[in-house]
């Protein structure tokens, strides 16, 4: 069982949680499209059937990890939703370093440990004319789950056993201090891009069926990935590009 935060201001204070549900984004995403939904509402469950990501599903075993969505009403303009996906990127890597893990993103928004993944965050709006109306944050973080490559948990990294309600505690604190952050786009930006995995490094992509290697030099403001090639920078979209470890 989970219980709403008490010392946020907006962020988990409204909380649900649910013991078992197919997913979280999709049933908040519902619920918005039916109703007004406080900013910052929770939904959050202790075993997801069907969880999706970017790429595909999310499997979570049942009462060991953190699966849950946050409502979210931006006021942003739609070509620069990709902010979203930067701030939740950047309260997972907050919330790992208050426990001392260090961590990377994988372009757009995977959480990788040690180049494993710990953390999916799946973003899904609502549009209105040309701004985002409502937005839902997905986050599905290994806690407890004992994981095999090229997966891995927090609890793997720590040695220890995590208790899940006081981690949702310091996840949604950090969520909430970045989201009070929107304003200042560049800073986040600049955030982002420090711990993108593979920036000014080489490293090796699947592009058009062959095999790259490129350099990353940041995102664009859309989110479009920059990479440096044969001393070109091109950018590329998510469906465009798959890395190669």
């Amino acid at each position: 069982m989970f219980n709403a935060l008490s010392q946020t201001l907006f962020v988990g204070r409204d909380l649900l949680h649910l013991p078992q549900c197919a997913s979280t984004n999709s049933l908040l995403l519902e619920e918005c499209r039916a109703k007004g939904v406080p900013y910052g509402k929770v939904l959050i469950t202790s075993h997801q059937t069907a969880g999706r990501g970017q790429q595909g599903t999310w499997h979570s075993e049942k009462g060991l990890n953190l699966t849950f969505s946050v409502a979210l009403h931006p006021h942003l303009a739609a070509g620069k939703q990709f902010f979203l996906s930067i701030i939740a990127s950047l309260a997972i890597i907050d919330y790992l370093k208050i426990l001392k893990v260090e961590a990377a993103i994988k372009w757009p928004n995977d959480i990788l440990i040690n180049e494993r993944k710990c953390c999916g965050i799946l973003i899904e709006n609502i549009l209105e004319g040309t701004c985002v109306k409502t937005s839902v944050a997905g986050i599905g973080l290994n806690v407890n789950q004992r994981q095999t490559p090229p997966a891995i948990s927090v609890g793997q990294v720590t040695g220890r056993r995590h208790d899940l309600q006081e981690e949702l505690e310091r996840a949604l604190i950090c969520f909430e201090k970045r989201l009070l952050q929107i304003e200042k786009e560049k800073e986040l930006k600049a955030a982002y891009e420090s711990h993108l995995l593979g920036m000014k490094e080489e490293r090796r992509f699947l592009m058009n069926d062959k095999t790259i290697v490129a350099e990353v030099r940041g995102v664009e403001e859309s989110g479009r990935l920059l990479l440096s090639c044969d001393d070109k920078i091109f950018s590329v979209g998510m469906k465009e590009l798959k890395w190669i470890f």
